[in-house]
């Protein structure tokens, strides 16, 4: 079974649960709305490394005095992007482990029922069986996740 059906069926049966907590999703995972600043932050940092790598690689080829202001302008962005991006990550990890953790412990401790907690636990050890599976797939070189894989055209049934 898929971790996305036992996510559903979780959520169906316990997602009630979770009503009251701001920061937990139907499963007890984080809500994506509440971890946004994690993913402003990657972007931010691929962007100034892109930044960082424009103004190191025409620096040297460049004569020009306008053109170098224009670097430097560009250095001085990447510098202020990387900075703006540490603050997405550090706002992240202060939502994580003030505010989800805090209501996760207490929803999973406190208002979880034993079969609710033995539900969640299946779900958590599928999922993460389900990454490692999509991991060494790709690992391997095959490109894509144990889903994806190509089936035997030979194993196929016709049904007309």
């Amino acid at each position: 079974m898929s971790s996305s059906i036992l996510r559903e069926r979780f959520c169906r049966n316990y997602g009630s649960t979770t009503q009251n907590f701001d920061y937990l999703s139907c499963d007890g995972s984080m809500p994506a709305s509440k971890s946004i600043s994690l993913f402003i932050g990657i972007g931010l940092l691929v962007l100034s490394i892109i930044l960082f790598s424009i103004s190191s690689s025409k620096k040297n080829n460049q004569d020009n005095k306008n053109k170098n202001k224009k670097i430097k302008y560009v250095l001085y962005s990447a510098i202020f992007i990387i900075a703006l991006s540490f603050g997405f990550f550090i706002k992240y990890a202060v939502v994580y482990f003030t505010k989800y953790l805090k209501q996760y412990n207490y929803w999973k401790r406190n208002v979880l029922s034993n079969k609710g907690l033995e539900d969640l636990s299946i779900l958590q050890g599928v999922t993460h069986m389900e990454n490692e599976l999509n991991r060494n797939y790709r690992n391997r070189g095959y490109g894509y996740g144990y889903r994806d894989y190509p089936s035997n055209p030979s194993l196929s049934i016709n049904f007309g």
